[in-house]
């Protein structure tokens, strides 16, 4: 039987939107090559993502300089080995806001570092992970803001210490940041790229 190359576009379109993209976006961690089958526990346990300057929304277009790290005191670091930080789109800060996937004209995109702790995650759009699984206590990457109009955008993360011990989205491991205004009286300041980074694109048929 001759398919019609309009009508197997078609029916790849629809294959392609029956995917799950809760699935195909888990944030469930994989060891060893397998899925933990181990739920994750409640809370962030003192982990915590955070934006430099603590801005109250961002501004269109601009870069941020975002932060993973855990609590750092006299008597405690914390580490991780792997970790999976992502942007999606929000309907709003409330808690009950729903979250969706979206490209990177809606959320925003990623830039990565020079350095060696980070990489995008091949299986799924606006994600990064480790590039290694050594104990870490912080990674950071640049987060570049999504045009005007975009609306809200929830940015999120995973940290995973070992099968019996991992995190998601809870307290401070979720952060939403909404358009705010440019202010017109402040000078951007530097996004301290040292002088390189790496970026993911995403090309739209």
């Amino acid at each position: 039987m001759v398919v019609s190359r309009g009508v197997g576009l078609l029916l790849v379109a629809l294959a392609l939107a029956s995917v799950d993209p809760g699935w195909a976006c888990s944030k469930v961690p994989v060891f060893n090559g397998r899925a933990v089958t181990k739920e994750k526990k409640a809370g962030d346990n003192g982990y915590r993502l955070a934006v430099r300057n603590e801005p109250s929304g961002y501004e269109p277009g601009k870069i941020y300089n975002l932060f993973l790290v855990g609590s750092r005191t006299h008597v405690k670091l914390q580490q991780f080995t792997h970790f999976m930080l992502t942007a999606q789109a929000t309907s709003g800060t409330a808690k009950n806001a729903r979250t969706f996937i979206a490209g990177p004209k809606r959320v925003g995109r990623f830039q990565l570092f020079s350095d060696s702790l980070t990489r995008f995650y091949d299986h799924c759009v606006n994600t990064v992970t480790q590039a290694d699984d050594f104990p870490k206590t912080e990674i950071q990457v640049m987060w570049v803001a999504p045009a005007s109009g975009s609306g809200c955008v929830s940015l999120s993360a995973m940290v995973f210490e070992g099968e019996d011990s991992w995190y998601s989205d809870d307290g401070a491991l979720t952060k939403v940041l909404c358009e705010i205004k440019p202010d017109p009286g402040t000078v951007q300041g530097e996004c301290c790229a040292c002088d390189e980074a790496k970026y993911s694109v995403s090309l739209v048929v």
